[in-house]
């Protein structure tokens, strides 16, 4: 028998204590809810056993913190996905792309998610359409998944107007609008930026239906890298700026996806390896581990990976920093200093910075050994390396984010390690 939430209290106590697994869980959240954390564990492991899906889930993401944990969340996040668990299987799949706690397998990651999109799911349709936008910003699949998404979720609500902004093919223009202003109203970022460049979109097309053996196909390998002639910016350290290397519409995506992540950025410090607040760094981040992650996001890090000629399990997490008026990073190196960070994953040997907004002034990146200042436009990918070709730390590497002088700045942030990253 399933229970619902309108249960009251006492019902699903009476049913977890007579064996129900489902009012196990639930009686555990409620536990929770009232900081009774002992006792709800106690019912949350009951469930479990019970073979309730939403405690395996529970349980697997309290394992995702660390690489070795991510094999016993992967276990249990099978168990959950055998039982049609939705969140379950959409977590299973940013695991299977990205290698977490078991063999990649990009094929069966979206073959999941392009499963749950066909039935419906909203999270799974959007991440559809970012995937397939990677590979080609018009496609008109991308479109409709778009289209029937924007009005139900956030981030999908951005990619729509990014869309419209951008002259892409969308659907009804008013849909376009609708979701601008609503997305205006909740703050976003870009919305501004977006309602200027909509004025002028040419008029667009309605997308049919999504063909679905056609996004089969397409996402049977990860979206590559596009051929992008880079634009050297200094010979040291070794930079390079690649131009439209992000679709604008992904931009979008990331902002959004992002945002409800944003915490006080953190620098590292060497004497413990610990990381803590500083008034050096001026700004707000989002730091995408894997519960943060989905399969766009994890696309994004294997094409930024193919323009540093990275493989994708060499990054960090993918940071998303948001520097309001005076925001700033003081000059700082980013490859790191002897230690156990070093001795798990190898040195930081380059930084790749994905722009994600032009709505500002100030803010540029400074290469200061080079005195070269880059503010790239939305979606350039800058590129330097943070060592010499013989692997030791590069002195011309030190750079800095200088102050905002007006609006806000975005950016993306993502490190390469000399080995895979160990977290």
């Amino acid at each position: 028998m399933t229970m619902d939430f309108e249960a009251s209290p006492a019902e699903i106590r009476a049913r977890a204590e007579a064996g129900e697994p489902r009012a196990q869980y639930l009686l555990a959240a409620n536990l929770s809810r009232e900081g009774r954390r002992e006792e709800a564990e106690r019912w949350l492991q009951a469930a479990a056993r019970g073979g309730e899906p939403d405690a395996y889930y529970t349980l697997a993401t309290r394992s995702l913190s660390t690489l070795p944990g991510t094999a016993d969340a992967r276990l249990l996040l099978e168990k959950a996905a055998l039982k049609q668990s939705v969140p379950a299987i959409r977590q299973l799949a940013v695991l299977e792309a990205q290698g977490y706690g078991g063999p990649t397998d990009w094929q069966r990651a979206a073959g999941r998610m392009a499963a749950l999109a066909q039935a419906g799911d909203v999270a799974a349709m959007r991440q559809i359409a970012g995937l397939l936008i990677l590979q080609d910003a018009d496609d008109e699949n991308a479109a409709a998944l778009i289209d029937r998404t924007a009005l139900r979720d956030p981030v999908a609500a951005a990619v729509c107007a990014g869309r419209r902004a951008a002259g892409r093919t969308t659907g009804d223009p008013a849909l376009a609008s609708d979701v601008l202003k609503r997305l205006a109203a909740g703050g976003y970022p870009r919305a501004g930026e977006l309602a200027r460049k909509m004025i002028a979109a040419p008029p667009s097309r309605v997308p049919a239906a999504p063909d679905w053996p056609v996004i089969a196909e397409r996402l049977s390998t990860p979206p590559a890298a596009p051929q992008i002639e880079p634009k050297r910016i200094s010979a040291r350290p070794d930079a390079q700026l690649f131009p439209a290397a992000v679709p604008p519409e992904i931009v979008d995506y990331v902002i959004m996806h992002a945002a409800p992540c944003l915490r006080p950025s953190m620098i590292y410090d060497s004497r413990d390896g610990s990381r803590r607040r500083d008034p050096y760094r001026k700004s707000l981040t989002a730091s995408l581990g894997p519960a943060d992650q989905d399969l766009v996001i994890a696309a994004l890090i294997r094409r930024i990976g193919g323009l540093v000629g990275c493989d994708h399990d060499r990054a960090e997490f993918l940071s998303i920093l948001r520097y309001e008026g005076g925001g700033e990073y003081r000059a700082h190196f980013d490859w790191l200093p002897e230690g156990p960070d070093i001795e798990a994953s190898g040195q930081r040997v380059a930084t790749a910075l994905l722009y994600l907004n032009e709505d500002y002034s100030g803010g540029q990146t400074h290469l200061i050994f080079a005195d070269a200042k880059v503010k790239g436009a939305i979606g350039d990918v800058l590129v330097f390396w943070n060592i010499l070709p013989g692997g030791a730390p590069d002195e011309a590497s030190r750079h800095a984010s200088l102050p905002v002088l007006s609006g806000e700045k975005w950016l993306a942030s993502l490190w390469f390690r000399s080995r895979r990253f160990v977290f």
